[in-house]
């Protein structure tokens, strides 16, 4: 079995990425029935056959090592220089494996708990919603990204945790709804309650310098039309 590594693993293994990393190239190990090769399930057999002074070599043993090393030369297109250098002590795609799984493994979990704060921690702020709902989208699908999704309902409770108090009034009645709402129904009606709150502040802003400049014109239409008359 035969690797196109460009095709076949187009995520390379850094040092943020391990989670999507692993989904792919597990993905492909079990759709080949290769998964045993990396979990030891399918163990190297004797070089030889036969017993006493009569053996032989086991052809079965040279197909095991031809498809471990090429297992393993996929492990290694797929990775980038310092996941590379973890394989150098590696002699089988089992050995590599379980490597790189030490080697970033805890690292990944580091920048998924930095990602999760991210998201508690998020304020709307001066932003648009269509800017703060889009932050929040980018950083579910970052999250997803790396094999840890969030679902809509996260989405949603993260979303109105993070509006303020200009909001207050649309976040409770979404919270007293009978059924629930999905992220993408939420982006609606935040889009349309920001314009009526824009129309809103319109109509109750006061306009005197409108008004001034109409009261001067006015005036001087009046005192034109006296001098006309004198």
């Amino acid at each position: 079995m035969e690797f196109n590594n460009n095709f076949q693993f187009p995520i390379k293994l850094t040092a943020t990425n391990y989670p999507s990393w692993y989904k792919q190239v597990h993905a492909l190990l079990i759709v080949c029935d290769l998964e045993g090769y990396v979990t030891g399930k399918i163990v190297c057999p004797p070089a030889t056959i036969g017993s006493g002074d009569v053996t032989a070599p086991n052809p079965i043993y040279s197909l095991w090592i031809r498809q471990d090393k090429l297992i393993y030369l996929a492990f290694l297109g797929s990775c980038n220089s310092e996941a590379q250098f973890v394989m150098v002590v590696a002699d089988t795609s089992r050995d590599a494996w379980v490597a790189l799984a030490c080697a970033f493994s805890n690292r990944s979990q580091s920048r998924i708990m930095s990602i999760r704060e991210r998201l508690s921690s998020i304020t709307k702020g001066t932003s648009s919603v269509s800017i703060h709902l889009l932050s929040i989208r980018n950083i579910a699908d970052e999250l997803a990204l790396i094999g840890h999704p969030i679902d809509d309902l996260e989405m949603v409770i993260h979303t109105l945790n993070s509006l303020g108090p200009t909001f207050r009034e649309f976040t409770a009645s979404i919270r007293t709804r009978d059924s629930p709402i999905s992220f993408n129904e939420l982006y609606d009606k935040l889009v349309d309650f920001e314009m009526y709150l824009q129309c809103e502040e319109c109509l109750s802003t006061p306009i005197p310098v409108t008004t001034n400049v109409v009261q001067r014109y006015q005036h001087g239409q009046g005192r034109g039309r006296s001098s006309h008359g004198r």
